[in-house]
């Protein structure tokens, strides 16, 4: 759980931990594959593009603010954007925090739920050398159908007729090798992609070091012809017991990806493109746009979409053992995120014969320090407790730069070098910077291990509000009884060993509403954006400043879970079973509509509401046959979002910008 560990029985939130042998069931790549099916209410959206991040869903969503609906990632004690450079077989157990009171102690940026990972660590002993390589195959699962040649003219004759037009088709002309083609696309542009993975992890325990060191690289294709994603990863865990009272830590993780994706157009013409469109002509050129249409297999083989991603993650702690029962932890941790997009559309995929290229860099920098104080001690053997209390300070910052042109000089530059014109619409720079300081607690009592509670306490601050709407406190609290360690549960304790009731209830915060700075006030420009001329140009043209909310603020969530943990049959069969309900107050909706004659719009504020309620049920199966160790899973849920409030007086389906 955040900021310490809890023995399975003791836990009173909705928590499912997915232990490495889970993980590793099914040779994932990525994290995502990793938990795919494995934990109920988690919801993980994915494509077939090699390297694009999977979105999470923990129980639908709880905002409809852009970017509010993600988890909060952590990984070794350290919060991460997102989780995808992570080689899976380093990993050692995944924690999914579903309700408010166990993810309130995480703070605001836990609204949507936390996937805690905890990577792999040395174990006492002789030093342990592990090397892994699989191979696998991918492929498309079905194809879709789609006109032949002789279908196309059918239909197009048919429609013609219908439009009484009774000519002969013009466009089916047999003499053009441009259009005598008779393409199945879906064969053309899709494959059987084999992905190779290798692994190799060296790591042991001394009287005083304990390390984890790893290094991995993932070669994987694209079912779709000419993608892949080639990445190398490399982990350095080590915890060094300087004294019997101290320790120091470090986390170091490194991740280089590069990745060649498909463009949008390659996959939009497979079905737009009549079949007779032929792709290579008879010289061996690609076939140009015809009719509108881009050729799909020069876009897939000509046409560039790269990305270079760089990742550094790097969690340094020390822990200091004050007294048996009371230790201090401070830590500080950095992210340095770089990606470098290039692409390139030769003059042959643009209808006016234009080559045009992009470069973009984005870089994103974090860091948090964190100071936590925890004691933990057991009284006359009955009375557990541990009280935790911590400070948390946080920076991220996102930088991007983004150059386009038009008119390169020849397909043999595909960088955005040696061209013709700038397209100032699509150049641009931004940076921004957001901080979070935070001072939390946590309670936790247990009276024989029978009767739970646990109760958070955050006092959470985001640099994105004004002052007097940024600070705000957000409590939780859970409740369990053990109920199979009462006596009176004895005569069936042999078949029943667990059977926990709970309850818990917290209220979080989301900062993530708007953007970084709402209450400033900003002005559009549009670069070429008049409609005269001027020195024989479009002028760059300024829009009147958008009005700002000086009450802009947290959304808020309130959380009620009830639960029920079941164990029978020495353990073998566990059961969970939950009903939540989540509502978002003071959610952030669309301003209110006024007339045009006010010149600009009004601010976004807090006023709609969000109910999200449902189930879930997991059942597990664990047992062994001789030496051969087993398990089988289940687990289903449901559940339905429903918009409270949203102010919309013309009852519009759209906004004036068409969305």
């Amino acid at each position: 759980v955040g900021y310490g560990s809890m023995k399975k029985r003791d836990i009173t939130g909705s928590i499912v931990s997915v232990s490495d042998k889970d993980i590793q069931s099914n040779e994932p790549v990525n994290i995502a594959s990793a938990l795919q099916g494995k934990v109920s209410g988690l919801d993980i959206m994915s494509t077939s593009e090699p390297g694009t991040a999977a979105t999470f869903r923990i129980r639908g969503t709880s905002t409809l603010s852009d970017g509010g609906s993600n988890p909060l990632f952590i990984v070794d004690g350290m919060e991460v954007s997102n989780i995808d450079n992570i080689n899976p077989r380093d990993i050692a157990s995944v924690e999914v925090l579903k309700d408010a009171a166990s993810a309130a102690i995480c703070g605001s940026r836990s609204a949507n739920g936390v996937v805690i990972i905890s990577t792999k660590q040395g174990q006492e002993g002789k030093a342990k050398v592990s090397a892994n390589y699989s191979l696998k195959q991918s492929r498309i699962g079905k194809k879709l159908a789609q006109m032949s040649r002789l279908q196309g003219i059918q239909y197009e004759t048919l429609r013609n007729f219908l439009n009484g037009n009774y000519t002969t088709i013009a466009n089916r002309d047999s003499l053009n090798p441009s259009m005598t083609a008779d393409n199945f696309y879906q064969d053309l542009l899709f494959r059987h992609a084999w992905t190779n993975q290798v692994d190799v992890s060296v790591s042991g325990a001394e009287k005083k070091l304990k390390y984890f060191v790893s290094a991995g690289y993932l070669g994987e294709q694209g079912i779709q012809i000419n993608t892949f994603n080639k990445r190398l990863t490399t982990r350095i865990n080590a915890d060094y017991n300087a004294t019997p009272r101290l320790t120091i830590g470090n986390r170091l993780a490194l991740t280089i990806s590069n990745q060649r994706r498909s463009t949008s157009e390659s996959r939009s013409r497979l079905l737009q493109r009549p079949a007779n469109y032929n792709v290579i002509e008879p010289d061996g050129s690609y076939t140009p746009i015809l009719a509108s249409r881009s050729n799909p297999l020069a876009e897939s083989m000509v046409g560039k979409n790269n990305y270079k991603i760089y990742n550094l993650d790097l969690y340094e702690f020390l822990e200091y053992k004050i007294l048996d029962e009371l230790k201090f932890k401070a830590s500080i941790a950095g992210s340095i995120n770089l990606q470098k997009y290039q692409s390139f559309r030769p003059a042959i995929l643009d209808v006016n014969g234009r080559r045009k290229s992009t470069n973009q860099d984005d870089t994103k920098t974090s860091w948090t320090h964190e100071d936590v104080l925890t004691y933990n001690k057991t009284f006359n053997k009955d009375h557990a407790l541990t009280v935790l209390g911590g400070f948390s300070l946080q920076e991220f910052k996102t930088e991007m730069t983004k150059l386009a042109v038009v008119d390169n000089i020849s397909d043999a530059i595909e960088i955005s070098n040696a061209y013709g014109g700038v397209d100032m619409t699509n150049t641009k720079a931004t940076w921004t910077a957001n901080r979070l300081a935070s001072f939390f607690g946590r309670i936790s009592y247990s009276y024989k291990g029978k009767y739970l509670f646990n109760s958070n306490l955050r006092y959470d601050g985001s640099s994105r509000f004004l002052r007097d709407q940024r600070w705000n406190v957000f409590p939780s609290f859970s409740l369990g009884w053990n109920v199979a360690r009462e006596s009176f549960f004895e005569p069936i304790s042999n078949i029943i060993n667990t059977l926990k009731p709970r309850v818990s209830w917290g209220m979080l915060g989301n900062q993530n509403t708007d953007s970084y700075y709402p209450f400033y006030l900003t002005q559009s420009v549009t670069a070429n954006g008049g409609n005269w001329l001027m020195n024989g140009g479009k002028p760059t043209t300024a829009g009147v400043p958008g009005m700002v909310s000086s009450t802009l603020t947290w959304e808020k969530i309130y959380n009620t879970n009830i639960g029920i943990d079941l164990g029978m049959l020495d353990n073998r069969l566990n059961a969970t079973a939950e009903y939540f309900i989540r509502r978002t107050k003071d959610m952030v909706g669309p301003a209110a509509e006024v007339g045009a004659i006010l010149g600009t719009s009004l601010p976004n504020t807090n006023n709609a509401e969000l109910k999200n309620k449902g189930w879930e049920i997991q059942l597990n199966w664990r047992d062994q046959i001789g030496k051969v160790n087993y398990n089988a899973g289940f687990n289903l849920s449901d559940y339905r979002a429903k918009v409270i409030s949203y102010p919309n007086a013309s009852k519009a389906l759209w906004d004036a910008d068409g969305n």
